[in-house]
């Protein structure tokens, strides 16, 4: 029976091809993750490491290909957003396994200090002491949140937001608030967001961390590389499906002329931030001449995928041990 089994999955093998698209953010130790998208730079390498020795690593606009000629395993990495720590710690990993990777680009300039909002509500709500109450307001939405015995940021207050995630019911006040904000704030235009941003920053005095984005520099490093590429990922990181045509069009189109004009060269691909987008998002990339857009579906790349809406696996901290189980586990499934 065993040997039969065997020998079915080698046939549905041979006649179902697939590919991996594996979906990064940040390379970094981190002592607070609720969306779960650091990976430890030690285990980045053992996961890197582990794939360059069972897996067919291929560029990202080259992993339909791959899997059409059946190449054994075919994986492509992509990192989203743009983080610093992409450039100085994961492309010398990638650069020493000799893999190809794409990183994702988010462009538009926040106004403090070239950080992402969604780390700046982290630090505010994981990592400073706050006033017992926060009063938030523009002419869109008013948000009143209770931090009452909850000011001091303790020891058992940092344990409980080390293990917590976003999935999991809020385990306290702080981890309650962020989501308010953080499900407040996605969906806001950019000003609103900006805004409320800064009576957050103001009302807490919370000191801000020092820029976490790749330079212009750094991104034309990557884009110079033979081993790396660039691709898109908007300007200000809204969902796309929730825009007007006119304003999916500004956008993406905004990110990808600030990307060319670094790159020098026209960019074919792109990222839909939160994995959001519609049929009008896809026909405004294929008027714009990108090949290859990824999404956030956890699945395989087929023969049949279509090659504007390519699925991405998340990857999580895992050590080398606990990562191989875990891809052993999605290879075998998604037979």
């Amino acid at each position: 029976m065993a040997k039969g089994k065997g020998i079915w999955k080698t046939l549905k093998r041979s006649l179902n091809p697939r590919g991996f698209i594996l979906m990064y953010h940040q390379i970094s130790p981190s002592s607070y993750d609720p969306f779960d998208l650091s990976v430890d730079p030690a285990n980045f390498e053992e996961q890197m490491a582990i794939l360059a020795a069972n897996c067919t690593l291929v560029p990202i606009d080259m992993i339909q290909q791959a899997v059409r000629a059946r190449v054994p395993f075919p994986v492509a990495i992509s990192f989203d957003d743009g983080y610093e720590n992409n450039f100085s710690l994961a492309l010398p990993i990638l650069e020493k396994y000799k893999i190809p990777a794409t990183f994702f680009i988010t462009t538009g300039h926040f106004a403090h200090g070239n950080l992402f909002w969604w780390d700046i509500l982290e630090k505010c709500f994981f990592d400073t002491d706050l006033p017992g109450n926060i009063h938030l307001t523009d002419e869109l939405v008013t948000l009143e949140l209770d931090l009452v015995g909850e000011e001091v940021l303790t020891e058992d207050l940092k344990s409980c937001h080390r293990h917590w995630k976003y999935q999991s019911p809020a385990t306290t006040k702080r981890s309650s608030s962020f989501l308010e904000v953080w499900n407040t704030l996605k969906n806001l235009p950019d000003h609103s967001r900006e805004s409320l941003l800064q009576q957050l920053i103001l009302t807490t005095g919370m000191s801000l961390p020092t820029s976490i984005r790749m330079t212009r520099d750094q991104i034309r490093q990557v884009a110079d590389s033979d081993l790396f590429s660039i691709g898109g990922h908007s300007a200000y990181h809204n969902p796309l499906s929730q825009l007007s045509e006119h304003e999916q069009v500004n956008e993406i189109s905004r990110s990808l002329i600030f990307l060319e004009n670094i790159c020098g060269r026209p960019l074919n691909s792109f990222a839909y931030p939160y994995g959001s987008y519609n049929e009008t998002t896809v026909e405004i990339l294929k008027n714009l001449q990108i090949k290859v857009a990824v999404t956030t579906t956890p699945s395989r790349v087929t023969v049949h995928s279509s090659s504007l809406e390519l699925p991405r696996m998340k990857v999580s901290n895992l050590n080398g041990f606990l990562f191989r189980e875990a891809f052993h586990f999605i290879h075998e499934s998604f037979y």
